[in-house]
């Protein structure tokens, strides 16, 4: 089954760097993870910011975030064990965003979600420079269980010691590109 959320009014629109790194903050603080709908209501700007990717193993990040056609750039991820704007994401979906910047994790690292599973990815774009130490990908480091990528493109540079991806990497279970 694909991520599929139905839609109401957002819980969060998110317009500037500030709110974002605010709802980020937010959403790595939440018991068990976040599962609400975020909205981006602009282009985003993140220069001079360090990002702490959303979404852990044991608090994944399990909500949709609508990008509403709109860039984060300048974002900048370092010295983290699951890289991008997403770290770990559990039947999230993510669609019409497009990210640029630098993405360096110790493990693995992607454009917008290091590790993936069971999420949908649409009309989602990277355009960072991204690198792993073991796996990257330029739209998903990781991808398990049934991930779906639809319209997807990767533009920035990737580099990773162990496994190279220009979409998505090391798919275990299904994964769609249609």
């Amino acid at each position: 089954m694909w991520a599929s959320f139905v839609e109401a009014e957002p819980d969060v629109v998110i317009n500037n760097a500030e709110e974002l790194i605010a709802w980020g903050a937010e959403a790595r603080s939440a018991e068990g993870g976040w599962s609400g709908y975020a909205k981006i209501g602009a282009d985003i700007d993140l220069a001079g910011y360090a990002w702490e990717p959303v979404g852990t193993r044991q608090a994944p990040f399990a909500g949709l975030l609508d990008g509403g056609g709109h860039v984060i750039s300048g974002l900048d991820v370092s010295d983290v064990e699951r890289a991008g704007l997403i770290g770990y994401a559990l039947g999230a979906q993510v669609r019409d965003l497009t990210v640029s910047g630098s993405i360096s994790g110790t493990d693995s690292a992607g454009g917008i979600a290091s590790w993936a599973e069971s999420c949908t990815f649409e009309r989602c774009a990277n355009e960072a420079s991204v690198s792993g130490v073991n796996y990257s990908g330029g739209i998903v480091g990781m991808a398990f269980g049934t991930v779906r990528l639809e319209e997807c493109v990767n533009r920035g540079n990737v580099e990773g010691g162990q496994s190279v991806a220009g979409i998505a990497l090391e798919a275990s279970g299904w994964t769609d590109f249609p």
